[in-house]
């Protein structure tokens, strides 16, 4: 699977398609799933140029360098979106979550325990949610 063949894969399972068992469906090449990816293989194609510009990068679930621990998962994303070292994934690593509607302590707190953490080596993950997430 390319690159651009997992992008269009991840914009198809953010769909309507369930996500129970995706492992298993891509093994096994789920006819509807990988029809759907098809017919959306020109937007991925231009959404990775686009995002390319801006630093962003996407690494697909079968190449090499795809974080091993997401391919544990029952439901992982056939592609991985990313700025910046990919590497960083593959080390011990701590997410900082909390309210969407943070107090400003809250956020600051946050931010203390984000920064103190990746002083110490230990990389912080978010998911880029409002709040707590951002601010970590």
């Amino acid at each position: 699977m390319s690159p651009d063949e997992a992008v269009a894969l991840s914009f198809a399972v953010l769909s309507d398609l369930p996500r129970i068992g995706l492992t298993e469906r891509l093994h096994a090449d789920d006819p509807h799933l990988l029809e759907l990816a098809r017919s959306l293989l020109p937007h991925a194609s231009r959404v990775r140029t686009a995002a390319a510009k801006r630093g962003i990068h996407a690494v697909a679930w079968n190449e090499p360098q795809f974080p091993t621990a997401l391919l544990t998962l029952s439901d992982m994303p056939p592609a991985l979106w990313y700025r910046g070292m990919l590497d960083a994934l593959n080390v011990p690593a701590v997410a900082i979550v909390g309210s969407r509607v943070a107090s400003p302590i809250a956020i600051e707190t946050a931010t203390r325990i984000a920064n103190d953490l990746a002083s110490r080596g230990i990389t912080v993950v978010s998911g880029l949610a409002r709040g707590v997430d951002s601010a970590a």
